[in-house]
């Protein structure tokens, strides 16, 4: 028998993890196996709310952006979020994979993160 977590528990697990502290997003290339390491590129702090019913979800509650670029990123394929220890929580692809030029900036606007149970 498979376990049902309760609506609750979803919500305190999301609440525990990003919903206090600072949490942090990353930005990956290679599906996910790399992380940024270029310069202008920095691990974003950001703040989330937590939905109270179903689909329990986590969303950024204001834009994160990253850089400007100092010349060109290689191509951003996923996200992952950190939680305020430096604990990677969860790796998501984008919708569509992300070029950064030069004096760029790559923005994730408020509401667009969603991460938590479906």
């Amino acid at each position: 028998m498979a376990d049902v977590f309760e609506t609750y528990f979803k919500r305190q697990m999301l609440l525990q993890t990003v919903g206090v502290g600072t949490p942090t997003l990353a930005l990956y290339t290679d599906d996910g196996l790399t992380e940024l390491t270029e310069t202008g590129y920095a691990r974003q702090p950001f703040t989330a709310t937590v939905t109270v019913s179903e689909p329990i979800l986590a969303r950024n509650s204001s834009d994160v952006t990253f850089g400007p670029a100092v010349g060109d990123w290689p191509v951003i394929t996923h996200v992952g979020v950190f939680d305020d220890a430096g604990g990677l929580l969860c790796k998501r692809s984008l919708l569509a994979p992300a070029t950064v030029l030069n004096s760029q900036s790559y923005e994730i606007s408020a509401n667009a993160l969603e991460v938590g149970f479906v």
